[in-house]
């Protein structure tokens, strides 16, 4: 440890001056101590800097006046102590204190390690004769290579074998794959390999899942110390290899059919969006047990039925599974939802009920009115009316259409022979009311520059016509 002596020199003499310490390093890394009744202190290091880095530590006397003229500069005085990191130690296999016992051949090695963290040992059984064992291990903290793992090997170490109860006469047999007994059972494509041995324990195998067909699996086996008369093996503790043929065939598949019953009024129930036939189910591929198998359902707006104007105008009920993913196809059109199940193993039906109504589109109907139009009428001898006829106005209301309509004029007239009509007109206008689907057209002819023929009088009619789609699709 380093320490420092400071010595105080105050007025008045005896003055209660204190010492402050501004990084609180006292207790910590420092220690100060006064040297019995003088004005002569000791500052000490408690320890090595472990650190990393250097540390400093300021100290300050304060008059006992101070805090009356803290802007005084003589009635304080300050120094700082530097404490230098100390060079970072190498840890090494020596540290560690390893060692490791004699033992018996294929039984475990534990090594023993008084400083650090044992990780792991290679070879991890006893090998017969005198080998080398090598060690891993963790460095503590506190080193410059804190934290990494060394390898540090063990030599002479010696393996004997065991002696059984035959006083030794069977030692040194050898452990086969015949002695192993390898048994690899049949199994589902893609499942872990299951196996069995008679003896010594299968640390890996090789394919670890099934493969379609019969094929051959290899196990790394692990060679016990002895026999089960308790005599040694001569490769106890080493890995053979053994292999043995084994069927991997598919896993069954199932079925789910959802079967479906109609209560709904104005769609139909169909497996796409344009469908107009019903069905009665549906039916899911075939998958192994324990697969989610999904199937969508749409409920389709039939012709003459107003859209729908949400996925809450469809109640769809299952005894069983999800019901997921609602969607409003465009304009109304349809709902979309998706059926889920998981399959127990079997094939599977789920009785599905699907409620809710759509309104009806009224029936169409055409009005005109006036519902005899005026006719013009001709009088006189043959020669020119230069009288303009009258306006001929006619009011057509169409209910229950798209609003793709047409719509025209036509003029007859008796005698037609007799005479010919100029005038101006039709023309026309339209207002669409898309909302409650009604078209109101107007269609108006001015007769005038009428001539006449012959001597007998006539008349001239307009006649309206109006062409468009009823909203239930048919035409009319």
């Amino acid at each position: 440890m380093g320490q420092i002596q400071k010595t105080v020199t105050v007025l008045p003499q005896g003055d209660n001056y204190q010492w402050e310490d501004v990084d609180g390093a006292v207790g910590n890394w420092l220690s100060l101590t006064q040297n019995g009744s003088t004005d002569t202190w000791t500052f000490a290091t408690t320890g090595v800097n472990n650190t990393g880095s250097d540390r400093t530590a300021t100290f300050r006397v304060l008059h006992s006046t101070f805090s009356t003229w803290p802007g005084d500069p003589g009635l304080k005085d300050e120094f700082t102590i530097t404490q230098l990191a100390a060079a970072a130690q190498i840890f090494e296999c020596s540290d560690a204190g390893i060692s490791i016992a004699n033992g018996t051949v294929g039984q475990a090695v534990n090594p023993t390690v008084s400083s650090g963290a044992f990780v792991s040992v290679t070879p991890a059984t006893y090998q017969n004769g005198s080998n080398s064992y090598t060690v891993v291990v963790t460095v503590p903290s506190g080193y410059a290579n804190t934290g990494n793992n060394l390898n540090c090997v063990i030599n002479n170490v010696s393996g004997t074998q065991a002696q059984g109860p035959q006083g030794g006469q069977n030692e040194g047999v050898e452990f086969t794959c015949s002695t192993a007994g390898l048994t690899v059972d049949d199994g589902t494509i893609g499942d872990a390999v299951t196996y069995s041995v008679s003896s010594g324990t299968v640390a890996s195998i090789d394919p670890s899942t099934y493969a379609s067909g019969t094929q051959s699996y290899t196990a790394d086996i692990t060679v016990p110390a002895v026999d089960p008369n308790g005599d040694a093996y001569s490769n106890a503790g080493q890995t053979i290899q053994c292999s043995d043929n084994a069927t991997g065939t598919a896993a069954p598949t199932y079925t789910t059919t959802w079967n479906l019953t109609d209560n709904f009024t104005g769609a139909v129930l169909d497996n796409v969006s344009t469908g107009t036939t019903p069905i009665g189910a549906l039916v899911s591929s075939a998958d192994p047990s324990g697969t989610t198998q999904s199937k969508d359902l749409y409920i389709v707006k039939e012709t003459g039925y107003q859209p729908f104007s949400s996925v809450n105008d469809v109640t769809v009920s299952v005894a069983s599974g999800t019901v997921t993913n609602p969607v409003l196809g465009q304009g109304g059109s349809y709902v979309k939802v998706t059926l889920n199940d998981v399959n127990q193993g079997q094939n599977a039906t789920i009785p599905v009920t699907v409620s809710g109504s759509l309104a009806q589109i009224p029936a169409p109907a055409i009005s005109v009115s006036p519902t005899s139009p005026p006719a013009v009428d001709i009088e006189g001898p043959n020669g020119l009316n230069n009288n303009p006829g009258p306006a001929h106005d006619f009011t057509v209301t169409a209910t229950g259409f798209t609003g793709n309509v047409t719509y025209g004029c036509n003029i007859s007239g008796f005698y037609a022979s007799d005479f010919t009509v100029t005038g101006s007109g039709p023309t026309f206008s339209i207002t669409v009311d898309p909302q409650n689907q009604t078209v109101l057209a107007t269609a108006t002819f001015t007769a005038s520059g009428i001539q006449a023929n012959t001597g007998q009088g006539g008349s001239v009619s307009t006649q309206v016509s109006l062409r468009g789609v009823y909203a239930n699709g048919n035409n009319y």
